[in-house]
């Protein structure tokens, strides 16, 4: 008798704790579903609204703060191309909607791109922001095409006056050309209207292979190469 109460007792207790397992495993989900549908969403939304808008509004205004000092035609051109390479960061840490508001200024950029006293220092500053920019935004390829870069760029790499790396005139050049042929790497790569420019241009194969055998130690890679290769020069 007692044997069977025991027994009795012990289904008993299993069928509560079955119960109590069970009521509170469906409280949990209930609770977790409750927090999923209406509690994090507003959480979440608010924070990453708060600093998308915080990034967004920082990123336009110094851009055109920059962009402003570009086209003010009473400020020296040292000032100007910093302005440019400031402004290519912005637009590659920006996102699309920095990179769209630096875009805007790009017929600036390529029109002080052709400054005739520009220093090599000066020519890097500005080949570093277009490229920042060219980088994050695909659009600007169309535009580097209307504004015919691609062009003044190859004058960049004019031959004229290399005659080796030893040579101290060449390293007054050379880092210009080197971020000359990063930048048309960026633009060139997957764009077919460039890559069929640059094929027909006359001499730049023989030139890249120049620059290709120079020194591009400390660079990720030899955009030299790497701009003949995407050309396809190897294939002729």
């Amino acid at each position: 008798m007692a044997q069977r109460s025991s027994s009795s007792i012990l289904r008993a207790l299993r069928s509560c704790g079955d119960y109590v397992v069970q009521f509170c495993l469906q409280t949990v989900a209930q609770v977790l579903a409750l927090w999923d549908a209406y509690i994090q969403p507003y959480f979440v939304e608010k924070e990453e609204r708060f600093y998308t808008t915080v990034e967004n509004v920082f990123h336009k205004e110094k851009i055109n703060s920059f962009g402003q000092s570009l086209k003010d035609a009473e400020l020296p051109v040292a000032t100007k191309a910093e302005a440019v390479m400031k402004m290519g960061l912005l637009a590659y840490t920006g996102g699309p909607k920095g990179s769209k508001c630096a875009l805007e200024y790009m017929p600036e950029m390529v029109q002080l791109l052709q400054e005739p006293t520009l220093t090599a220092t000066e020519k890097i500053q500005l080949l570093k922001g277009l490229a920042g920019l060219c980088y994050v935004n695909g659009s600007s390829k169309t535009r580097a095409q209307k504004l015919d870069l691609l062009r003044i760029l190859l004058d960049y790499l004019d031959p004229d006056g290399d005659s080796g790396s030893s040579d101290p005139a060449f390293h007054s050049t050379g880092l210009v050309k080197f971020w000359t042929c990063y930048l048309m790497s960026v633009i060139t790569c997957n764009h077919h209207h460039s890559i069929k420019v640059l094929r027909e241009v006359p001499g730049l194969k023989q030139n890249l292979k120049f620059l290709a055998g120079q020194n591009w130690s400390g660079w990720p890679e030899n955009y030299a190469e790497v701009l003949y290769f995407l050309v396809g020069f190897h294939k002729h």
